[in-house]
């Protein structure tokens, strides 16, 4: 079961890592094409409004998997380091 959850939080954060390469690369690109200091301020303003957001969803994240890996580990230490059935 932990070796899942590790699994599954490495996953889930190389996917993470992915979503940030992307949203940066959208704000270079329209960074790039800004006609005018304005459109680059409200480029680089929606950047940091969806950084925001994901950096929320990202703590969200990681209470969850710590507390998921947190109760795996009890149960672990609980049956004296053997290993489940679940």
């Amino acid at each position: 079961e932990l070796s899942r959850l590790i699994e599954q939080a490495n996953a889930d954060w190389l996917a993470r890592v992915e979503t940030e390469r992307n949203l940066v690369s959208e704000l270079g690109e329209k960074l790039a094409t800004a006609k005018s200091l304005p459109d680059a301020a409200k480029a680089y303003q929606e950047w940091m409004a969806r950084r925001m957001e994901t950096m929320s969803k990202d703590s969200q994240k990681f209470f969850a998997d710590s507390q998921k890996f947190v109760s795996s580990m009890n149960r672990f230490l609980a049956g004296g380091g053997k290993s489940g059935s679940s």
